[in-house]
């Protein structure tokens, strides 16, 4: 593989996946200049760049090590891809207009959802984003891509435990 080529591929990629994410969000959620949208939440950043450098990591592999053929583990992370944007899907749908992209919300009351997929586990979008990454290292045969995980986890792992907090604070 061309590494050269490939940091070239990831860090564009990354950088506009960064750009659209945050766009949308803007767009959907913000209200005035774009930093009021995250206020006080030091994870929306680190896990909008994690993500998006995981997911350029596997595109950029899959654009210059095209697997040779469909091996089982393809075909097992495709299936993870899908199961993992669907479970998203529904996870983001149940949440309806109480989803923001950032974990503080600092007026208003605390809504507890305790519908399906939320009264199962506590973060299900988490979770059905973490599938869906690792079946698409599975479904592009990535090799080197894993290491994006290392970008990701951590700061998912630090959202999990700010938005815990903030629950305890708030009540």
């Amino acid at each position: 593989m061309n590494w050269t080529l490939y940091i070239v591929i990831t860090a564009t990629l990354t950088a506009l996946l960064v750009g659209m994410y945050h766009f949308a969000f803007y767009r959907r959620y913000g209200d005035g200049w774009p930093g009021k949208m995250r206020t006080g939440d030091p994870t929306y950043w680190p896990l909008i760049i994690g993500f998006s450098l995981a997911f350029a990591m596997a595109i950029a592999e899959l654009i210059l090590d095209w697997p040779a053929r469909v091996t089982p583990w393809m075909i097992v992370g495709w299936a993870l891809l899908l199961f993992g944007n669907a479970w998203n899907r529904w996870a983001y749908r149940t949440l309806g207009e109480h989803y923001r992209p950032t974990a503080h919300k600092p007026e208003g009351p605390v809504v507890r959802v305790n519908k399906a997929p939320y009264k199962w586990m506590r973060h299900p979008l988490y979770a059905g984003q973490t599938v869906y990454l690792i079946g698409l290292m599975l479904g592009v045969d990535a090799d080197v891509s894993w290491l994006g995980l290392a970008f990701f986890l951590p700061p998912l792992a630090r959202r999990v435990w700010y938005e815990d907090a903030l629950l305890k604070i708030r009540g």
